[in-house]
């Protein structure tokens, strides 16, 4: 199994209006939706690769790109509850 590319990022801050300017600023991220609560940006043709959250309940979480997504969820699969030939 091979990454392709980043996929997403979902952080937690409760500094919102830092991450607004810092962004776009020195990140070159579009900033494309701004509630109370959270900030999501996008970097290429994809809705949003980054979410930052003030909700305290909210989790640090990233995610990757993978050349075979089906290989990909075997990898978290026990042995023998995979169909695909991996």
């Amino acid at each position: 199994m091979s990454v392709t590319s980043f996929g997403y990022a979902s952080l937690r801050s409760d500094k919102l209006d830092d991450w607004a300017e810092y962004g776009p600023k020195f990140l070159g991220l579009q900033l494309i939706e701004r509630t109370r609560g959270a900030l999501k940006f996008r970097m290429d043709d994809r809705r949003q690769r980054i979410m930052v959250s003030a909700d305290a309940a909210a989790r640090n979480a990233f995610g990757w790109e993978v050349a075979d997504a089906a290989r990909a969820r075997c990898a978290g699969t026990p042995t023998g509850g995979c169909q695909h030939p991996c």
